[in-house]
């Protein structure tokens, strides 16, 4: 066999090799696109919304109320999170009044945003949705984590609409500048990570391994529920939207932190000791979300951390405790203590 012809047959065999190896790929990639898709539609079937989807103008978003009286407590969510992860709190405050928990456009059962979901979008949004919905004022607002960005906003937008606040943790405008960190989303990987996340979910891959997990602090059916919805497309879709439009969330809220910017109303700060509230660069930034009423509270929940003081019952218990004195301030017009 000559130099060549040997040559030639290894260049076919790595040309065979790489046609095989395309072929595998692609059809992995088919089938990871089927399981996805197929999986996506069951958990549609087994997990339908709780409460009632209403059109906001061209898509739909997801509000779930329960209780009678008011003020009617409406309750914002965190980052990736839903309507389910308020299944310690919103019993306990519907034992007082009307309690509304929805999902922001993106997230849990409500559909994706034709438009970027930052706080002013939100607010329309939500103010839409109450109205559509048939929910009428006046409101507590509750925001745990990344809502109370969107919740100050509201309030900024809708100011008659609003008579009493509480923040969960609510994400401080400047507190990565008070560690020495820019404004980029905590704990996310970089941009073309984030970027390519839509695509790997799209061929199953996250749902495959589980990530991201729920809480087990959760009662099963809500961790059933989130498991559906954190292996959804539409979660990663959610988190690379979120990841670029950080910056911008906190830019729209940071001027709205003027000390007594709220006026009067009853607002409170619920901290836990080993979360946000745990971290001493970072006390004062919280003694001033308080301050933003001249009428405010701040408490510490002893042992929980961010994510426990809604999804833990012992600590959920107490975070509801601190909602229902606001819900009392706001109806008798006294100073909150």
């Amino acid at each position: 066999m000559t130099k060549q012809s040997r040559s030639q047959k290894i260049l076919n065999s790595l040309k065979h090799g790489l046609i095989r190896l395309i072929i595998l790929t692609t059809a992995l990639a088919i089938a990871g696109v089927i399981y996805q898709t197929a999986a996506t539609e069951s958990d549609q079937r087994k997990y339908p919304p709780p409460g009632v989807l209403v059109n906001v103008g061209g898509y739909k978003m997801h509000i779930y109320c329960v209780g009678e009286g008011g003020p009617t407590v409406i309750l914002d969510s965190a980052n990736m999170g839903a309507v389910s992860n308020w299944t310690w709190i919103q019993p306990e405050i519907a034992k007082a009044t009307r309690v509304c928990a929805y999902d922001r456009a993106d997230l849990g059962w409500s559909d994706l945003s034709p438009q970027a979901n930052d706080t002013r979008q939100n607010a329309e949004a939500l103010h839409t949705l109450l109205n559509n919905a048939g929910e009428s004022g006046p409101f507590v607002l509750v925001g745990h984590s990344f809502g109370g960005l969107y919740v100050r906003m509201y309030a900024e937008m809708y100011p008659d609409d609003v008579i009493g606040m509480v923040f969960i943790e609510g994400t401080l405008p400047d507190g990565l500048n008070r560690l020495g960190k820019p404004d980029v989303m905590p704990n996310a990987p970089d941009a073309p990570m984030m970027d390519g996340t839509p695509f790997i979910s799209r061929l199953g891959i996250l749902r495959l391994v589980g990530f991201p997990a729920t809480d087990p602090d959760l009662p099963e059916q809500q961790r059933n529920e989130l498991q559906a919805y954190l292996s959804s497309t539409k979660l990663a879709e959610s988190i690379r939207r979120q990841y670029h439009l950080f910056p911008t969330l906190l830019a729209q809220v940071r001027p709205l932190y003027e000390a007594g910017s709220l006026g009067d109303i009853p607002v409170a700060v619920v901290l836990g000791s080993e979360g946000d509230g745990g971290i001493p660069e970072w006390h004062d930034l919280f003694a001033g979300q308080a301050a933003l009423s001249t009428n405010h509270i701040m408490v510490t929940v002893d042992g929980a951390n961010h994510i426990s003081l809604i999804d833990r019952q012992e600590h959920a218990l107490q975070t509801s405790a601190v909602i229902l004195k606001v819900i009392e301030a706001a109806r008798s017009g006294q100073r909150l203590q």
